[in-house]
C-alpha cells in the first residue's frame, strides 16, 4: 500500500486504534489530522464488520465518523493551500500564497477614471 494512494500509515494505525476504543465503549475525541483515508478506512471498516457489530457499536461509529467531518474539510483546505502555494497560485482564501489581501490591492492597478473626472488621490 503507498502512503499517497491510502494514507500515512501512522494515521491509518491511529484509526485502527481509535475503531477499536469506540467499540469497547471508550470515549475517543475526534482524530485531529483526519483525512480522507481515515473515514475511508472507518467506513470500510464498518461495513466490512456491520453484522458483527452490535448496533451500538455502529452508531458509536457512525457518530464519530460525522464528528470528524470538520476536521478532514479543514485538513483537506489546508492541504491544497499548500500545493497552491507551492505552485504560486491564489489559494482558497482567494490570496495569493503568501500574501494579505492588503499586499495584492496596493499590487492591483487602478482603474482610470473615465474621461473629464479628476484621478483619485492616491
Amino acid at each position: 500500500m503507498l502512503d499517497k494512494d491510502y494514507g500515512n500509515s501512522e494515521l491509518m494505525s491511529e484509526c485502527a486504534r481509535d475503531m477499536q476504543r469506540i467499540i469497547a465503549g471508550k470515549e475517543v475525541k475526534p482524530n485531529q489530522a483526519a483525512n480522507t483515508a481515515y473515514a475511508q478506512k472507518l467506513l470500510d471498516f464498518i461495513r466490512d464488520n456491520e453484522e458483527n457489530l452490535n448496533d451500538e457499536a455502529v452508531g458509536d461509529l457512525m457518530i464519530y465518523f460525522e464528528a470528524i467531518q470538520p476536521i478532514i474539510i479543514r485538513n483537506m483546505t489546508r492541504n491544497i493551500n499548500e500545493i497552491l502555494a507551492s505552485e504560486g497560485n491564489i489559494s482558497l482564501g482567494g490570496q495569493a500564497a503568501g500574501e494579505s489581501i492588503l499586499g495584492m490591492d496596493a499590487q492591483m492597478p487602478q482603474p482610470e477614471a473615465p474621461q473629464g473626472m479628476p484621478q483619485a488621490p492616491q
